[in-house]
C-alpha cells in the first residue's frame, strides 16, 4: 500500500509539472501542530498523539477538469494512552493517508467555487507494544471541495468526501483479518496571500479523517485522525 501512495503522489506531481504550460493550480505543505489518532475497538481504546506533515496539491487541466491530491502522515511522540488514561510504555505509532481525486468545476463566481470529486484513498496505521499490529484501509471516495474570497489577499478553503464501501485489514504479523467498513474525511482552512513574494500563501486549518467497521471479527474497529494545521502553499 505505501509503495501504491508513493507511486500515486509521483505520478501526480509528473503530469502537473511535465504539463505546467497549460496547468494551473496550487501545491502546499503543512504541519500537524500536533496531531491525535485514535483507536477504538470491542478491546478497549487508544490514543496516539504526535505530529506530522503534510502535503497536497490541485492540478486544473482544462476550465473544467482538474486532480487533486494529499497526503498526510503522523508518528507518536511518546507512548500509547489508553482508554483510563494510562501510558502503554515501550510503544510507538504512526499513521499515514493519501487520498488521489479527479475534480470538476460545477459552479464558480468571483466570490465561489464548488467542485463535485471522485477519487481513490489510501489509509495505513502500524502499532508496536507488546507485539506489532498493522491497520489498513482503502475505498473509493466521494465528495466535494469549495473555495471562497473572504477579503482582500484571504481565501477560505473546504473539503469532504465519503467512502461507503471501505476495505479494512488488520494483521498481527501472522494473520490478516479483512472486511468492509465506511469512512469519512475533511479538511478546511484558509489562505493568506503573502504580499512581499508573488503567489505565496500561509495556510491554517483543520483536517479530520475517520472510518469504521461493524465487523464482529475485526472487533467492531473505529479509527479518528484529526488535528490542527499551519503550513504555505504557492500558486501557480
Amino acid at each position: 500500500m505505501k509503495k501504491i501512495a508513493i507511486l500515486s503522489i509521483i505520478a501526480v506531481f509528473v503530469m502537473g509539472f511535465t504539463s505546467a504550460a497549460l496547468a494551473q493550480g496550487n501545491v502546499s505543505g503543512t504541519y500537524w501542530m500536533p496531531g491525535t489518532w485514535t483507536y477504538e475497538d470491542i478491546g478497549g481504546k487508544i490514543s496516539v498523539p504526535g505530529k506530522g506533515l503534510a502535503l497536497s496539491g490541485d492540478f486544473a487541466f482544462s476550465d473544467k477538469f482538474g486532480v487533486a491530491f494529499a497526503y498526510t502522515s503522523l508518528s507518536s511522540t511518546g507512548n500509547l494512552i489508553d482508554a483510563d488514561g494510562q501510558e502503554i510504555v515501550d510503544s510507538k505509532a504512526s499513521a499515514s493517508c493519501t487520498v488521489i481525486d479527479a475534480t470538476y468545476k460545477l459552479y464558480s463566481d468571483p466570490a465561489f467555487a464548488m467542485y463535485p470529486s471522485v477519487g481513490y484513498l489510501m489509509s495505513s496505521s502500524t502499532f508496536e507494544a507488546a507485539g506489532k499490529a498493522t491497520i489498513d484501509a482503502s475505498g473509493i471516495k466521494v465528495g466535494a471541495k469549495g473555495t471562497a474570497f473572504l477579503m482582500e489577499g484571504l481565501e477560505g478553503y473546504i473539503s469532504g468526501g465519503y467512502i461507503p464501501s471501505l476495505t479494512v485489514k488488520v494483521s498481527d504479523g501472522s494473520t490478516t483479518t479483512e472486511a468492509q467498513g465506511t469512512g469519512m474525511e475533511f479538511s478546511g482552512g484558509v489562505r493568506y496571500a503573502v504580499r512581499v513574494v508573488p503567489n505565496l500563501s500561509v495556510d491554517a486549518g483543520y483536517r479530520y479523517l475517520s472510518f469504521s467497521s461493524d465487523s464482529e471479527k475485526l472487533g467492531k474497529p473505529k479509527a479518528i485522525t484529526g488535528g490542527f494545521f499551519i503550513g504555505a502553499s504557492y500558486k501557480f
